[in-house]
């Protein structure tokens, strides 16, 4: 519930409230690669890019198939091989 709803308010650009929802969603499942997911993402959007490569690496290292973050981080010149 916690991540659905950082989703809700990362579309409605809102990146600050979104992260407090994210991490508390990571805090009650540390090991949902979603949730990790969707916060990497928010961290593209919030132009942090090391925080997103951080957790791009923990999330292609096991597998996680959508490869939508790679591609945005690549597009700012960060690099994730897995």
């Amino acid at each position: 519930v916690y991540m659905l709803y950082g989703n809700l308010l990362q579309g409605m650009d809102k990146p600050e409230e979104a992260l407090e929802f994210y991490n508390k969603a990571e805090e009650l499942a540390p090991g949902d690669l979603q949730i990790k997911y969707n916060l990497a993402l928010l961290f593209v959007d919030m132009e942090r890019f090391e925080e997103a490569t951080r957790y791009a690496k923990v999330i292609y290292s096991h597998g996680f198939p959508p490869q939508g973050l790679k591609r945005k981080l690549a597009e700012k010149g960060y690099t994730v091989n897995y």
